[in-house]
């Protein structure tokens, strides 16, 4: 049986533009940063649409880029606070 780690990474602000706050941005980066020192961590990002689009995941993933193998990162697009993640 393989064993992962599942790293929840909590949305923030998403920006004009579809811009990552700062707050968001950093989450992302220590997210990655923790994946690429670990191949079997798997990334959850978690953050629907708020006041501006895309979805705080969607920008997420967009910093992660192709850092990580697809199959590595996971978007929750609909949950709108901690609780429903």
């Amino acid at each position: 049986c393989d064993v992962h780690t599942l790293i929840v990474v909590f949305g923030a602000a998403v920006w004009p533009g579809g811009r990552a706050s700062p707050t968001l941005e950093r989450r992302t980066r220590y997210a990655l940063a923790a994946a690429i020192a670990d191949p079997g961590v798997e990334l959850l990002l978690s953050g629907a649409e708020g006041r501006y689009p895309p979805s705080e995941a969607r920008v997420m993933a967009s910093l992660i880029g192709d850092a990580l193998a697809r199959e590595r990162v996971h978007l929750d697009e609909h949950s709108h606070d901690t609780l429903q993640t």
